[in-house]
């Protein structure tokens, strides 16, 4: 419902309300006042009857009597009027016969009639002593009708006032909503985009200011759109001229930027994302996608950016490419989240690197492992820091026994002629002068028993250090 409909109906109820209750006052008057009158001139009438029948009833005088029954029932209002003496005998009576055959029952008050005549009765008294009574029944037909007029009457007029208030708040409505429909209209225009847009404002009053405002308000969205349109058109070219694949996108998940390089990398033509016929998500490789959702829901309450590292697959070519996806979160003033900036790194070759070191390295080292001689590495101090199981097994050490042992505390270096003549045990004084081959020597056990050993020793220079 309009707020024009509210104004007039709302008038419309207190006009209906205001008018019932001084219809109710003036037909409750109206009512007090006839009823007075009709009081008055019943108690008149049967005074004056009563005055005018009392030496007839003493002297029992019936034709005088009912002579006067039919002058009192000349008069218009006069429904029935009876003459009853002493004992209940009925002197005299005329009138409407069905009035009369119902048993009497006198009306104090108009509201006490419901037979459509007001009875009333008077006691024929003389020197203390009751010798009759008059019963008289007044027709109130009139006064009802004269009521149901006044009542129609009044609401007539009643209904004009309230057409006349319709019409009247009606264009009472008008005139105050006719700046709201502009605000509407303005409200409108801005949810369509048209940012900026100035409501004509006329007059001084509430609803001119509450204009004034709506236009400070439509100018102050534009400046922050023009300000946000720059602010991304920046972000974009930025995107376009860094070395990884940028991409933009909205709270929801769908693209609403895609770069030139992220295009490439991805290898679709960027429409499909920005037409929302292509979701972003669904190039992410299964197996890593929901570790990727998982961490995008905790970057939702956090300000800092994110690294990720997953694996998508081209949906032309099948090609699946491993990429490193720093993103960030884009707030408003408020804090609320607007979208996400994402920039892409194709690490596939590094990944692969990785992979390939890792599978020689375990080549490597199960070559070690499973060797039947003995491979130890020394430090530069001749410190073990690395052994295969055949070398402990030799030596009869435990797993990290000879880990930080100096050789010639198993094997002692006083045997070899390229050492420090006097080495002592967990001394660090090995210092190997030239590679070896072949050189027989004596080792210890961990119990104390010595055996002979060939040992070969080569210097290897790895990450700045020699081994």
């Amino acid at each position: 419902m309009s707020f024009r409909y509210k104004i007039v109906i709302t008038i419309a109820a207190i006009e209906a309300v205001m008018l019932s209750l001084l219809i109710w006052n003036a037909l409750r008057l109206l009512s007090a006042s006839t009823e007075s009158e009709l009081i008055k001139r019943a108690q008149t009438t049967i005074d004056l009857f009563s005055v005018s029948i009392k030496d007839p009833v003493l002297s029992t005088d019936l034709a005088t009597l009912e002579s006067s029954v039919q002058d009192v029932l000349s008069l218009p209002e006069i429904i029935y009027a009876r003459v009853i003496g002493v004992d209940n005998v009925i002197l005299a009576q005329g009138g409407d016969a069905l009035a009369l055959s119902r048993p009497f029952k006198a009306d104090e008050r108009y509201a006490d009639v419901d037979d459509g005549i007001f009875d009333t009765n008077a006691v024929i008294q003389e020197g203390g002593f009751t010798y009759g009574r008059i019963e008289i029944g007044f027709d109130i037909q009139n006064i009802k009708k004269i009521i149901k007029y006044s009542l129609k009457r009044s609401m007539f007029f009643a209904g004009l006032a309230m057409i006349f208030t319709a019409i009247v708040s009606t264009f009472f409505g008008l005139y105050l909503t006719r700046s709201l429909h502009y605000l509407r209209e303005g409200a409108g225009r801005i949810a369509r985009g048209e940012l900026g847009y100035q409501i004509n404002i006329r007059g001084k009053d509430e609803l001119a200011a509450t204009a004034r405002s709506f236009n400070e308000m439509s100018s102050k969205l534009l400046q922050l759109d023009s300000a946000h349109k720059r602010h991304d058109d920046d972000l974009k070219q930025i995107l376009e001229i860094i070395p990884g694949a940028g991409i933009i996108a909205r709270p929801d998940g769908s693209l609403q930027f895609v770069g030139s390089n992220a295009e490439r990398l991805l290898g679709v033509n960027k429409k499909l994302f920005l037409e929302g016929r292509l979701d972003y998500v669904r190039l992410i490789y299964e197996a890593d996608r929901e570790l990727v959702e998982n961490r995008m829901k905790a970057l939702e309450n956090s300000k800092d950016a994110m690294v990720l590292e997953y694996r998508i697959q081209r949906p032309l070519d099948g090609e699946i490419l491993w990429v490193r996806d720093t993103r960030r979160a884009i707030s408003e003033v408020d804090q609320q989240i607007r979208g996400y900036i994402s920039v892409l790194i194709d690490i596939t070759d590094e990944k692969l690197a990785i992979q390939k070191g890792l599978d020689a390295d375990t080549t490597k080292r199960a070559i070690v492992d499973t060797a039947i001689e003995g491979i130890m590495t020394l430090d530069e101090n001749g410190i073990i820091e690395m052994y295969n199981p055949a070398a402990r097994k030799m030596f009869g050490f435990g797993s990290d026994d000879l880990s930080g042992v100096n050789i010639s505390t198993i094997i002692p270096m006083v045997t070899l002629p390229w050492c420090r003549a006097t080495p002592q045990p967990n001394d660090a004084s090995f210092s190997l002068q030239k590679d070896v081959q072949d050189v027989e020597a004596t080792g210890h056990s961990r119990n104390g028993t010595t055996f002979p050993v060939e040992i070969a020793i080569q210097r290897v220079a790895l990450y700045g250090k020699t081994i």
